[in-house]
């Protein structure tokens, strides 16, 4: 596996299958799906055993919060770069392999980030993250 994707959801049946499909059609990137319930009561488990099956690793732990969620999708997951998505977000097509090329050919670099959209219900775009956030000072980024 290239890029693990690890992704920690509580009781988003519905938008979690709706993140696990952004991910899996990436194309062009060996990837690997790490779900981390973290004691959903709303069925999540069966839906995505069902509708993925081996397609993706699905973990439960009971309820501990997102931090303890991550921990076990990075302890669990194998693949050479790590991405963490919440379960009510999407990647963008092609944002995968943009990424994990870059780093390719830039093995000197640790973390790339990327900016993103603030969306609607219907997936309309609304604003981009950037101008809400402050910038980053990339030699403070690992400090």
């Amino acid at each position: 596996m290239t890029v693990s994707v690890v992704m920690p959801t509580f009781n988003r049946v519905d938008l979690v299958q709706d993140a696990i499909d952004s991910v899996l059609f990436q194309g062009r990137v060996n990837v690997e799906v790490v779900v981390v319930d973290d004691g959903s009561t709303d069925g999540t488990g069966e839906v995505l055993r069902t509708r993925y099956g081996d397609r993706i690793h699905y973990c439960h732990q009971s309820n501990r919060g997102r931090s303890a969620a991550r921990n076990l999708g990075i302890q669990v997951s194998s693949g050479r770069y790590l991405l963490f998505l919440d379960s009510d977000d999407l990647l963008l097509p092609g944002g995968l392999a943009a990424e994990s090329n870059f780093l390719d050919a830039h093995p000197e670099v640790d973390v790339v980030y990327t900016d993103g959209y603030f969306c609607d219900a219907d997936g309309r775009e609304l604003a981009r993250f950037a101008p809400a956030r402050p910038s980053h000072d990339p030699a403070n980024l690992l400090k």
